[in-house]
């Protein structure tokens, strides 16, 4: 059986198509009417067609798009070549066959469901638009490393995971430093005197970061801070950012300097202690948010990029996944606790100006939760950064996440047609920290995920591993 699709007069074989998106998804954008916009989406299948009782023919995975005008959701049709065979669904059902008309609007979000046919050849599916496959304006992949899985032996920096990077990653987070930092020079102990869990010196931490340059000429390196601590992701805490002083931004850098880092990246985690009702942030009738760390996450970004100053050094700032639904966004589901995180940021135009790159954690969230309607609204509020949609590796079953292969596309295929900074991975190691196969589309390693995301943008090197000690 072959699925074609027919659009403006010309017919393109699926086979053909799909191969220039990996496992892709077809945007199809043309009028329907008069003045009005159309965007349709087809997913094709994951696997193989397979005969099912009867003679027919059973599409397992095959993807369909629901269709919104203003308001209430619709219906997304299709329409085989000859009128005669309609596919229809809903969100969270299974496709049907049924006799209805095409149906517009703009797609909003993506569910799954099965199509079933009687043997006779080929289906076209016929939709009246023009075919556009969007094309990567200088979307990047970022990585964040994992400093607790790297290689134990830092005498051997060119068999280290961090120093065998894929030329398609552009910029590498070392992951966590700690806010007090108290790092007095190449001698010192990474670990104990920086947070950053690397098993040796700063002479053996710079070894590696400049062997990393000599082989990949170009990379960008960031450090991550986080707050750690006995209280957790409590805010005020005096180990945590609330006790940073003068000293500690001066160690922090003389560190970087060091390691010739030249982007900050504030993983700002804090909570209240009670996260129960509007304890935290609290969405007021004019949908503005005033959350309770409001005050220290302000005046740390405005501290970070006073400290590290342009055009030396990039700030950028890890942002939860609906931090930024308030105002146009306010209403924007799903609510969790975290829903309107940034607001203050934005509020105030001297910190929402400080932040260069924002990387959305788009991967863990409430059933309903839409990464690139997140993207959206980051974009609105902090016009001038530099917005990534966050990709998770590890295992499957660490909190609800979106992660197939599938997901992949459909967030890197966001990144392009909102014109985004990229896609970033956290992490680099997790899968070779905690391995948890078999692998495969539904259950993607890092590597699977990074090998799909260079081919969609474009980069250099994508048939090369991303985890690599180089052997």
């Amino acid at each position: 059986m072959t699925i074609s699709v027919v659009s403006g007069g010309a017919v393109s074989d699926a086979a053909s198509v799909t191969a220039r998106f990996a496992l892709g998804t077809m945007d199809l954008i043309g009028p329907a009417a008069a003045g009005a916009p159309v965007m349709a989406r087809v997913r094709l299948p994951l696997v193989p067609f397979k005969a099912i009782g009867g003679g027919a023919q059973q599409v397992s995975g095959l993807w369909f798009g629901t269709v919104r005008r203003a308001g209430p959701a619709e219906t997304f049709r299709l329409v085989s070549g000859d009128g005669s065979l309609v596919l229809t669904g809903a969100v969270g059902s299974d496709l049907k066959l049924d006799a209805a008309t095409l149906a517009y609007g703009e797609v909003l979000d993506i569910t799954s469901g099965q199509l079933s046919m009687g043997a006779g050849g080929s289906l076209a599916l016929s939709l009246a638009g023009k075919m556009s496959v969007p094309e990567p304006s200088g979307q990047e992949f970022h990585v964040h490393w994992d400093s607790w899985y790297e290689k134990p032996d830092p005498a051997y920096p060119e068999r280290f995971y961090l120093t065998n990077l894929p030329p398609y990653v552009s910029t590498v987070t070392l992951c966590f430093a700690r806010p007090q930092v108290t790092y007095e020079g190449l001698d010192d102990n990474v670990f104990a005197t920086t947070g950053l869990q690397f098993q040796g010196t700063g002479h053996q931490l710079k070894n590696a970061l400049d062997l990393l340059r000599l082989r990949r000429p170009g990379i960008r390196v960031a450090l991550a801070v986080q707050q750690g601590g006995p209280l957790g992701f409590e805010p005020y805490n005096r180990e945590g950012w609330a006790g940073m002083n003068g000293t500690h931004f001066r160690a922090l850098a003389l560190f970087l300097e060091q390691m010739g880092i030249r982007d900050i990246d504030v993983d700002y985690e804090c909570v209240a202690s009670s996260m129960d009702g509007d304890k935290h942030c609290l969405v007021k009738a004019n949908r503005d948010v005033w959350c309770y760390t409001d005050g220290e996450l302000v005046r740390v970004i405005k501290a970070f990029r006073d400290k590290f100053p342009r055009p030396k050094f990039r700030l950028a700032f890890d942002a939860y996944n609906t931090g930024a639904y308030f105002g146009p966004f306010a209403r924007q589901a799903p609510v969790g606790w975290n829903h309107g995180y940034v607001a203050a940021l934005a509020r105030d135009p001297k910190a929402r100006a400080a932040i260069d790159i924002i990387n959305i954690m788009s991967f863990d969230e409430k059933p309903g939760y839409d990464p690139a309607r997140a993207l959206e609204a980051y974009q609105y509020h902090f016009p001038d950064a530099q917005v990534f949609l966050g990709l998770r590796s590890g295992p499957a079953w660490h909190g609800d996440v979106k992660r197939s292969l599938t997901d992949v596309i459909d967030f890197a295929n966001a990144a392009i047609r909102l014109k985004a900074g990229g896609l970033w991975l956290y992490s680099l190691l997790w899968d070779a920290g905690e391995p948890h196969g078999p692998y495969g589309p539904d259950n993607p390693d890092a590597n699977m995920m990074a090998r799909l995301v260079a081919e969609r943008f474009r980069l250099p090197g994508a048939d090369l591993p991303l985890v690599s000690t180089g052997a």
